[in-house]
């Protein structure tokens, strides 16, 4: 056993032992006992990158089972957003310079400079990448560039919901505004064979938002093909909860009057019967966190890796009236998106942009990675947050590159919602499989076993929406985009203001070093601030704008 080239940066780091969610506050000790910091993008994506390499090169030894070719990475939350950058990225030569820092297996560097990824098992050459064949990603919180735009536009699209304090209410329209600039500039466009919708009739979909405040005020505005694909998509995820409802096991099911049914009057109820109390919120589905998540091998010759969720950092929100916990004044807040986008965009030691780096659309089918074959992205839909946009233009984005992507908002789900009515982990890994590897094999999941028996819970945890939903005679589901946007404001999990707080928002737990804590890296609310200043200062931390 020996190596394909002669490694000439292979600088193994102490302390790095396993691979896991690295957050920038993480520390540990040097020899002499004096902690220091050890997270910071991108080491946590580079610790996902090290393990690929490590477990493929040992499954090449045999000292794994597995097959090398049928990675499927997945994970739920800040873990879902690793999994998705992790097959985003797939032997993108950006992170060979932090890989070969960490000691990663089968990544070389010769004296002329280029890189090698090769190595050599008994006379045989392998290139040892961390490519993903497929990823299976809960509630991913990425792509984080559009993060705060996306949500604001989400909430926006809301004319009932009250944003509040004003400054954030005032910001969130000047966001939205920014978000349809930003997705026009995307020029995300599909076929509509594809994306699997005829939303205009002619083939092929030109994803755009426009605005016409006189022609749309139940939307504040918005409209065009990507908020039809947006209302199409949520309405297919609503059609197959209501078409899958047999498949319930756990469920508890109430009358009228709020009172639990009897295993008879369970055992009775039909299709239609399962349809109306789901409308009217008659039940409780018994689901929490993220399920069907194994931690193991999958059939058909495929390998998992889990990627964790972060303990602290992640998401947060502000419940109090102020906008900034950590500065006074608009004018400091300011000063320090400055300092910290500056700092961001003079890049790190190997010449890169970490924020750059955590975006996926920079990769996806942009030719300097391998791209999946399949990837499915399931979110809540009634989790506040992150918007479901975010997984929309991921999507589009992989479909563009020609890739097999699915998209699931599971109604009434939260954050990292668990698969439900017969979906499971393991049964989509082994359809894709069946697809793309054996071919021509479908694999479908079991027939429906109705329930017969009621569940345990004492009351409904779901509302009724009748007032946003309607079944035509054929029990096919419609709403409006108002209908939507009113379901998702109300829903929402997580108290949130329509975007991530300023200053205590997704990128926390990954942007900065020892160094520097690079808080503030979002341009797009920099460039916002700078433009607005004199509307927005004045609101600033509970100002009446006077």
């Amino acid at each position: 056993m020996f190596f394909g080239c002669r490694p000439l940066r292979l600088r193994p780091s102490p302390g790095r032992k396993h691979c896991g969610n690295r957050c920038k506050q993480d520390t540990t000790t040097d020899e002499e006992g004096n902690p220091y910091y050890t997270g910071g993008a991108p080491s946590c994506l580079v610790d996902q990158k090290a393990a690929t390499h490590y477990v493929k090169y040992n499954i090449l030894l045999g000292n794994l089972p597995g097959n090398v070719d049928y990675f499927v990475s997945t994970g739920g939350s800040g873990g879902g957003a690793y999994a998705v950058m992790l097959t985003a990225t797939g032997s993108h030569s950006d992170y060979y310079d932090y890989l070969i820092e960490a000691g990663a297996v089968g990544i070389y560097q010769y004296e002329d400079g280029a890189y090698t990824t090769t190595v050599t098992i008994d006379g045989t050459d392998y290139d040892l990448s961390d490519c993903n064949w497929g990823c299976i990603a809960c509630s991913a919180i990425t792509p984080l560039y559009e993060a705060d735009m996306a949500l604001a536009f989400e909430y926006y699209l809301d004319t009932g919901y009250s944003f509040s304090p004003p400054f954030q209410a005032q910001l969130a329209e000047y966001l939205s505004a920014a978000y349809m600039d930003y997705i026009n500039a995307q020029y995300l466009s599909v076929l509509e064979s594809d994306v699997g919708f005829d939303l205009n009739g002619d083939g092929g979909l030109d994803d755009a938002i426009a605005y016409d405040p006189e022609a749309h005020p139940e939307i504040n505005g918005y409209y065009a093909a990507h908020l039809d694909l947006y209302l199409a998509e949520f309405t297919e995820n609503l059609q197959w909860y209501l078409d899958n409802l047999n498949h319930a096991e756990d469920w508890t099911w109430f009358d009228e009057d709020g009172s639990a049914l009897t295993e008879a009057e369970v055992g009775a109820m039909t299709s239609a019967d399962k349809v109306q109390a789901v409308l009217e919120g008659r039940y409780a589905d018994g689901s929490g966190g993220m399920g069907g998540m194994p931690g193991g091998g999958q059939p058909g010759g495929s390998t998992e890796l889990i990627v964790g969720a972060p303990d602290s950092g992640a998401t947060q929100s502000n419940t109090g009236s102020m906008d900034s916990a950590n500065d006074k004044t608009y004018e400091e807040m300011v000063a320090a998106y400055q300092a910290d986008i500056t700092g961001v965009e003079a890049s790190d030691r190997y010449g890169n942009n970490i924020v750059a780096l955590y975006n996926p659309l920079n990769d996806i089918g942009g030719g300097e990675t391998d791209d999946p074959t399949w990837t499915r992205i399931v979110m809540g839909a009634s989790e506040g947050g992150m918007s479901l946009f975010s997984s929309l233009n991921l999507q589009l984005a992989w479909l563009s590159a020609g890739v097999d992507a699915d998209i699931e908002w599971q109604w009434n789900g939260g954050h990292v919602p668990s698969e439900i009515l017969g979906d499971f982990f393991s049964l989509n890994v082994d359809q894709m499989y069946g697809a793309y590897v054996v071919g021509e094999t479908a694999i479908v999941k079991p027939e429906a076993e109705p329930q017969t028996a009621n569940g345990a819970a004492s009351e409904a945890a779901v509302r009724d929406i009748t007032a946003w939903v309607t079944l035509d005679s054929s029990g096919a589901a419609s709403f409006t985009l108002a209908d939507i946007a009113a379901y998702r404001t109300s829903g929402a999990s997580k108290a949130m203001r329509g975007f991530d707080v300023i200053d205590y928002g997704q990128e926390d737990y990954a942007f900065g070093d020892r160094e520097q804590d690079a808080r503030h890296w979002d341009a797009y609310l920099l460039e916002l601030f700078e433009t607005y200043a004199d509307v927005l200062a004045p609101l600033f931390n509970g100002g009446s704008g006077a």
